[in-house]
């Protein structure tokens, strides 16, 4: 009887063990929260919405305690609106932290312990301006990503910024492990030096300023131009891509529907160095660019953008923020949670009368989602704007905004929606305020 009371005793204790952890288990990643919207795929990319979201990946990409840059460097981010930099700490991405040993990402490290970035940043159409990297570190590369092996830059603007370090470019420092593309992106009305303490004692290039010697893994840059720009106390400084030291060459660099322009300042260098370019161009120097010579990348200043040179396309049409065009016929199509979240950001931004481009179109859910750990509102939570701007029905006179557009769920669910509002006075609920809405074949869970 006594064996039988002990083993029931045991029996009892170690459920109760097991639960216990089970709870805490559960409580851990219940408070573990991603610091990006998005789950950082190519499919569900990173979501840099702010100033403070591009600041906190900066830090996280050089942040060498459990060896955190890891956990970033090989990821896909979008930047989902344009943004001012000012009074901003950014480092570059990947800018040589010293972490412990890679575990198994190849790539990303190497042996004496500089970090790369191998991931895909997308600008998405959008402009970064009044960015200040500053670096006194003697023998160091700095740009937006200071230290790459295979990585994508693309679809980005860069304007009135600051790159001061011995080595230094606006977009890639130094492509060392090879692979690297950058391409439709500009960089402009920028200032490029060596900083105070290093007395011109480098150089750069406004694109890149070095690559891999590697001729079996060239560095791309394609449909990129730089304007506007200026390079003081700096020894040697090139309009778009310099050598600094690491083997430019045809083999190593393919540079293909770029240009620079004739007024720019710079320092000591020619426009390029070491390469062969394809169909590249120094405005008033050899020949002005034209959209017929650089390619669909290209299309007509017609904003006056950059005095009449053309511009690259994304510069005159802006990319969707959703597929489809929400139309009837072709509604936006909501594939993610963060889809849904960035749906319930955009129909409340007044900035621009923002919402006024979402609150009337038409929507369809493509999946089940679950909204853990994400941010919404409710569409269309009475945000203040200024007039609407002919759009009947979209906000009343008191600056409240109504939601007049279909939402399908197309037979699927949505769960662990939160919806937390402390404003008196105000309705809340998946539409908050809605004027001739629809919302249909949706459940919520």
């Amino acid at each position: 009887m006594k064996m039988k009371g002990i083993k029931k005793k045991l029996l009892s204790c170690l459920v109760i063990a097991t639960l216990l952890l089970s709870s805490v288990v559960i409580v851990s990643q219940a408070t573990t929260a991603a610091p990006f919207a998005g789950s950082g795929t190519e499919a569900d990319p990173y979501l840099i919405q702010t100033a403070t979201d591009l600041e906190t990946l900066s830090t996280l990409s050089n942040t060498k305690t459990d060896n955190t840059f890891l956990q970033y460097n090989d990821k896909y981010y979008r930047l989902t609106a344009d943004i001012d930099m000012t009074g901003k700490v950014f480092d570059g991405l990947s800018c040589t932290v010293q972490g412990t040993p890679h575990n198994g990402k190849a790539g990303l490290q190497t042996e004496s312990g500089e970090v790369y970035f191998t991931g895909t940043f997308d600008g998405y159409g959008h402009v970064i301006r009044n960015l200040t990297i500053d670096s006194e570190d003697i023998g160091r590369y700095r740009g937006f990503i200071s230290y790459a092996s295979g990585a994508t830059i693309k679809n980005l603007g860069i304007e009135n910024s600051t790159f001061s370090a011995r080595f230094t470019s606006a977009f890639i420092g130094w492509d060392k492990g090879g692979g690297s593309t950058i391409e439709n992106c500009y960089v402009k009305n920028s200032t490029f030096s060596n900083g105070s303490l290093l007395s011109g004692n480098g150089n750069g290039g406004a694109i890149i300023t070095g690559v891999s010697s590697d001729t079996t893994n060239p560095t791309v840059i394609n449909n990129c131009y730089a304007v506007g720009n200026t390079a003081t106390n700096i020894s040697y400084f090139s309009h778009l891509i310099n050598n600094a030291g690491t083997g430019i060459t045809n083999a190593t660099m393919n540079a293909t529907n770029c240009y620079t322009d004739g007024d720019s300042t710079y320092q000591g260098g020619d426009w390029y160095a070491g390469c062969v370019l394809n169909n590249n161009h120094r405005n008033a120097t050899t020949s002005t660019p034209t959209v017929a010579t650089m390619g669909a990348g290209f299309t007509e200043d017609t904003n006056n953008i950059n005095g009449g040179v053309p511009v690259l396309v994304w510069q005159n049409t802006p990319f969707p923020v959703f597929d489809g065009t929400g139309t009837e016929a072709d509604p936006y199509l909501i594939q993610t949670a963060t889809d849904l979240e960035t749906l319930s950001r955009l129909s409340n931004t007044a900035t621009n009368n923002t919402f006024l481009q979402y609150n009337d179109k038409y929507y369809r859910l493509t999946a089940d989602l679950d909204m853990t750990g994400k941010v919404f509102d409710g569409l269309s939570c009475t945000v203040q704007g200024t007039p609407h701007n002919g759009k009947a029905g979209l906000q009343n006179s008191n600056g409240e905004v109504y939601f007049g557009g279909t939402f399908d769920g197309n037979g699927h669910i949505i769960r662990n929606l939160t919806i937390d509002s402390e404003d008196i006075g105000r309705y809340r609920g998946f539409i908050s305020y809605a004027s001739g809405a629809t919302i249909k074949n949706l459940g919520i869970e």
